[in-house]
């Protein structure tokens, strides 16, 4: 029999639209090109929001508050244990941009949530609270969020597919997909096998523009890397949350060891942009953002990526490039680590034991794509989360589910105009004003 829906990918956005929708009963298969959260997923931060427990603020229920919402119940939601911090994000500010930086992320925060939970602390208020943080710093801000261990959320989310009747298939590339007028019948895999759907929602995260190609809608998405590392154990509580400044972000694992990564700019600037001939296709929505965050973004040149490009283009056809080793950046990672440690000072000669690099798909107002994918009937698509699966993934999931469940273009839980796929035709972008 075929399934109800066809998920297509296995990550934090995929796992829990599959969670949902087996939640509300329907036969849900999941098809994944590697393993559950192999790519972005897997390497995050894992920073998620939490609620205040104060009474919002005004406006309707945003997709960060239902997220904020569903990470507070989600380990006795889902009968499991993800480590999940409850300490806070801790905003130092240390440097020029700080205070402009967290102001500006502040307002888009309490305009999306419609919590406004932040506490203001001096240099010595915030000393007597978190001792350890007694560096290079002068005012400190603590707004409510925490972080989680992203493969302990990963593994919930898949037993919650598998208990609810769901299948998960890995190894299963999805290259395509069967047609009837507006309706998707089918996904078809790399290997000419073809799977029957009455349903598909995409969720593949940096490679959602390839399977839009498909269904005849371009997503104008872009590739970055945010480097990222891993020191070995310090002493317990150590860092206490989220700990931010403008040039570095860390969070202590509850293992002892520390995440170590953050965007910056100028020097300090560690979001690297891999140049794709992919790139020209949409260079006029772009160009305002790489010009609103030229001193944020290294463009970057991969001789390997651009051959395998020019080779698919030759052959006419676009590849998956599965086997590209996406590199961290040491010298990047060593900045980060130095500049956390003149925050925290008892941190020194700790050394760094693991290098990596989390790939991100963006789009050119740094907001999520939600909803129903134009030209079609029973296709949708949750993509573009920029760095942001965790933070407002749950949300997402929630809201596009409900519309899979009812065959809707529209979301009954919130208003998801600002996440329009079709804003990119129609000019209705609204720009953000920081990336991270």
């Amino acid at each position: 029999m075929a399934p109800d829906v066809v998920v297509v990918g296995a990550g934090l956005a995929g796992l829990a639209c599959a969670a949902e929708l087996g939640e509300a009963g329907l036969r849900v298969l999941v098809l994944e090109k590697d393993d559950v959260g192999f790519e972005q997923s897997g390497r995050t931060f894992g920073a998620v929001p939490l609620p205040d427990g104060r009474e919002r603020s005004g406006g309707e229920r945003s997709m960060l508050r239902l997220a904020a919402d569903e990470w507070d119940t989600f380990e006795a939601r889902w009968g499991c244990e993800v480590e999940l911090n409850r300490e806070g994000w801790l905003m130092a500010f240390a440097g020029e941009r700080d205070a402009d930086d967290v102001a500006r992320d502040a307002e888009y925060w309490e305009q999306s949530a419609f919590y406004n939970d932040a506490e203001q602390f001096t240099r010595a208020q915030a000393l007597e609270r978190y001792p350890s943080v007694s560096g290079d710093f002068h005012a400190m801000e603590v707004r409510s969020g925490g972080h989680v261990n992203a493969q302990l959320t990963l593994r919930a989310l898949q037993r919650a597919v598998l208990r609810r009747g769901g299948e998960i298939r890995r190894g299963a590339l999805a290259v395509g997909f069967e047609r009837a007028g507006g309706r998707v019948s089918g996904v078809r895999l790399a290997r000419g096998e073809r799977i029957a759907a009455g349903a598909v929602l995409l969720a593949p995260g940096v490679w959602a523009g390839r399977l839009c190609d498909e269904l005849g809608y371009r997503i104008p998405l872009q590739r970055v890397r945010l480097p990222c590392a891993e020191t070995c154990q310090v002493a317990e509580r150590a860092i206490p949350g989220v700990l931010r400044t403008d040039t570095v972000t860390v969070r202590q694992n509850a293992n002892g060891t520390l995440r170590v990564s953050g965007s910056g700019s100028g020097a300090d600037a560690a979001v690297l942009h891999d140049l794709s001939l992919e790139d020209l296709r949409d260079v006029r929505l772009w160009s305002r953002l790489l010009l609103q965050q030229r001193a944020s973004v290294r463009l970057r040149l991969s001789p390997r990526l651009l051959a395998h490009e020019l080779g698919a283009l030759a052959r006419r056809r676009p590849r998956y490039l599965l086997d590209y080793d996406w590199p961290a950046h040491r010298a990047i990672s060593m900045r980060k680590l130095r500049g956390l440690v003149r925050l925290v000072p008892s941190l020194a000669g700790v050394r760094i034991h693991r290098w990596f690099a989390g790939v991100m798909e963006m789009t050119p107002d740094l907001e999520p794509v939600l909803g129903r994918v134009p030209g079609t009937d029973n296709a949708y698509l949750v993509a573009g989360l920029s760095g942001h699966g965790y933070m407002l993934g749950l949300g997402a999931a929630q809201a596009v589910t409900r519309m899979v469940e009812r065959g809707a273009a529209q979301s009954v839980e919130i208003d998801l105009d600002r996440y329009d796929p079709e804003r990119f035709a129609n000019g209705a972008l609204r720009m953000r004003e920081q990336m991270f």
